[in-house]
């Protein structure tokens, strides 16, 4: 409980030796850049703004902007995509004081997702603070998108990846021994990788799942609505109680959100909810 101890006093430091799940490893920059923001602005939300119109992208973020500690993007479809595109969102990431993750899901060997992180039309490197990653093709694939060992500063700020240990589509293919694995790589290489996304089927399972993940990383969880459901094409949602009851750090909501009538109203619902039960989790 130390680790989360020290984020609701704003003490975090690097590598706090951690009481409630072991193994423990030392958190890199871009998990202490995130740390800070969410405790300056008491939300543990992560917006998922998976809209193709730029307009509309850009509307419904001024909107909620004051209300997530970060905004993730799927930048390759954006129809009217242009490099102003980033400009601006790097200009309200800074004035509404959350970070840009990038929901890329690298999947590759470490040469070609190095060109695919650097290069390319969005140079994602540039712009982006964290990344999702596969490890389907070994820790080669995270260590191609930060070649140097160390979480890149090249642009001025730290960067890390988020693992796909486990997901929420019903039918994918993630076996227990795979989510294993990644967290076992992602903690032998913890200065590059800040945590996992991961979903669970109720609080014991995610509480089960939580217990591999080692202290000073993080649990990012989509799939969690205000109730529990499906969609058509095989999401399963659980809510937001059950969420982080069950060790998630931060909640990842979509369509939840950006669907609803006033995004702005929705977003604090989702944010007052999980900062709430985050705090009696810990308490």
């Amino acid at each position: 409980k130390a680790f989360t101890e020290a984020l609701a006093s704003g003490t975090l430091k690097p590598g706090i030796e951690a009481k409630f799940v072991k193994p423990s490893v030392e958190s890199n920059g871009l998990t202490e850049k995130l740390l800070s923001v969410m405790n300056r602005k008491k939300t543990n939300l992560i917006l998922s703004l998976d809209t193709e119109d730029h307009d509309e992208f850009f509307n419904i973020l001024e909107a909620t902007a004051d209300k997530i500690a970060m905004v993730k993007t799927h930048v390759d479809i954006i129809k009217d995509f242009s490099p102003d595109f980033i400009t601006r969102l790097q200009a309200m990431a800074k004035k509404g004081d959350f970070l840009i993750f990038e929901d890329r899901k690298f999947a590759d060997i470490g040469n070609t997702v190095k060109h695919q992180f650097y290069g390319g039309v969005y140079r994602i490197a540039e712009w982006a603070d964290c990344v999702t990653s596969h490890l389907i093709a070994g820790a080669g694939t995270v260590k191609g998108l930060f070649p140097e060992g160390v979480a890149s500063m090249q642009h001025g700020r730290p960067q890390a990846a988020f693992l796909l240990a486990r997901m929420s589509s019903k039918g994918n293919l993630i076996t227990e021994d795979y989510s294993r694995n990644v967290i076992e790589a992602g903690s032998s290489n913890n200065m590059l990788v800040s945590g996992y996304i991961g979903h669970g089927k109720d609080v014991e399972d995610l509480k089960n799942y939580k217990a591999m993940i080692p202290e000073g990383q993080l649990l990012l969880m989509p799939g969690v609505k205000l109730e529990r459901g499906t969609d058509n094409l095989g999401q399963q949602y659980v809510t937001v109680e059950e969420a982080i009851e069950g060790g998630a750090d931060c909640i990842i909501v979509g369509r939840g959100i950006i669907k609803a009538d006033d995004p702005a109203a929705e977003a604090e619902i989702y944010r007052s909810k999980a900062w709430k039960v985050f705090q009696e989790r810990e308490a």
